[in-house]
């Protein structure tokens, strides 16, 4: 027995596992992730190294031909390029899509291990990160007052970002832009050669002083002490006067100590001044959101300047926290257009076959159908993982056209293969589904113009869509 006769014979049976399909879409189908475009997975990585106070052909001779050497030989490599700048080495690295970008990165980093001994004492270990499209910011949030920036700094800290990354969805909220203060120390060269010093002999100075090691415990009866030795420095003063050298002996002449503020100068500065934000003429601190990349880029959104409202009620009065840019306006915007395009090719599509057909009770059975199919697809491409974005949703508005002719329809005109048989139900007046005659699937130039086909030809098998009562 067939599965159409089957699907007939029990209706109810059938009626019950849809009503149960649609039921269980309906629950999952929200939670899919809403983005403008769907994930793709770029086959690039990138090798960052860092090279403080280094030169451009420095970085290049010492960090950036040593690893584009060994990279060269990586299986699946199509194209390698890097960059030497200011203290920084950047390789960008592309694969085919074949390749495995999980083996491909981790054998990257065990290249970058092995090559930790040919590279300069002052560089730092190389990264290796994946171009992601998720990691890029999604929404832009400034926060500005009439307070000294350190303090809007410190805010959106505490209670800007804590209170922006509980929002479910969000994978980090960055703040840019603030001071972030660094104690400098410029030695001066000629002051090291008066005194006999290097500068590695100033650096080891500032590193003993400037320690915290555990001593271990003590174990007296039933009590246990930590002893830990805190040599932390608290202030300017104290940095400045640590003892790098103690000069002269004895009959040599008095003892002279040499002190850090004798041979340098000593200041606090900015961490990366470059990185400074202006709006209206005032600098402002930035917050930038970051999303992961199965979240619902729109609901971030939406949870997002929810969350505005309660977060300026507890920034200090004059301080407000305000949208810069937001990116999925644009996803909004658009998925907003496609859902009104598949709306009217709905009805569109029941129109004309109400048209066509001229019964109510088919018409309403194919317009029953095509929810539910759409509803179906989208419980699939939810367990499948997939995305909602333009182009799903395109290719779901494009196969809601029920007469879309095949190829070879459109070219060769209808085939005595392509034939269906009419159930029972049908509206159409026939012989019993399983013995009744095949008649031909027409096309909508045969609806519109029975008994002709382009070219010229004639085709009297669409007129059995409408046969005539027998006298």
């Amino acid at each position: 027995m067939s599965m159409v006769k089957r699907s007939i014979d029990h209706p109810v049976t059938v009626i019950m596992i849809f009503t149960l399909l649609c039921g269980i879409a309906l629950v999952f189908v929200p939670r899919i992730p809403i983005a403008l475009n769907p994930e793709t997975e770029m086959p690039l990585l990138s090798v960052r190294t860092s090279y403080s106070g280094a030169g451009p052909e420095d970085v290049e001779q010492n960090i950036t031909r040593i690893l584009e050497n060994a990279f060269s030989s990586l299986e699946g490599l199509k194209s390698m390029s890097s960059a030497s700048s200011q203290g920084s080495s950047n390789i960008r690295l592309e694969f085919g899509y074949e390749v495995n970008l999980d083996r491909a990165q981790s054998e990257i980093e065990s290249t970058v291990s092995s090559l930790l001994n040919r590279l300069p004492d002052g560089a730092d270990t190389p990264t290796v990160r994946r171009f992601d499209m998720s990691a890029q910011p999604i929404i832009r949030l400034i926060l500005k007052g009439e307070r000294p920036l350190e303090e809007l700094q410190r805010l959106g800290e505490e209670i800007v970002q804590p209170r922006l990354e509980r929002i479910q969805g969000v994978a980090s909220a960055s703040v840019v832009g603030g001071n972030r203060e660094l104690v400098s120390v410029s030695v001066s060269q000629n002051r090291l050669a008066a005194y006999g010093l290097t500068i590695t002999g100033v650096a080891s100075a500032l590193a003993s002083q400037n320690v915290l090691l555990t001593g271990g415990g003590i174990t007296r009866g039933l009590t246990e002490y930590q002893i830990r030795s805190y040599e932390k420095l608290t202030s300017m003063e104290e940095l400045k006067n640590i003892v790098i050298k103690t000069i002269g002996s004895g009959a040599s002449g008095p003892k002279r100590t040499v002190r850090l503020q004798d041979i340098a100068e000593v200041k606090i500065v900015d961490d990366n001044p470059s990185r400074v934000i202006y709006i209206d003429g005032r600098r402002v601190i930035n917050v930038q959101i970051v999303r992961e990349s199965d979240s619902n880029a729109v609901q971030i959104s939406r949870e997002v300047h929810e969350a505005l409202e309660e977060i300026n009620r507890e920034l200090p009065e004059g301080v407000a926290l305000e949208i810069m840019s937001d990116n999925t306006t644009l996803v909004d915007a658009t998925l907003k257009e496609v859902y009104r395009s598949a709306f009217q090719g709905i009805l569109l599509s029941i129109l004309i076959l109400l048209i066509f057909l001229r019964n109510i009770k088919a018409t309403f059975i194919i317009a029953v159908s095509i929810p539910i199919s759409i509803l179906l697809t989208l419980l699939s491409m939810h367990f499948m993982g997939l995305t909602l974005n333009t182009i799903s949703l395109t290719g779901l508005i494009m196969g809601l056209d029920p007469g879309q002719p095949r190829d070879d329809d459109r070219h060769h005109g209808l085939h005595p293969d392509h034939s269906v048989r009419l159930h029972p139900y049908s509206p159409f007046p026939q012989r019993p589904w399983n013995d009744g005659p095949a008649i031909q699937r027409p096309h909508l130039y045969d609806l519109l113009f029975p008994g002709r086909l382009p070219g010229g030809g004639h085709n009297h098998s669409s007129r059995a869509l409408w046969p005539r009562p027998a006298p």
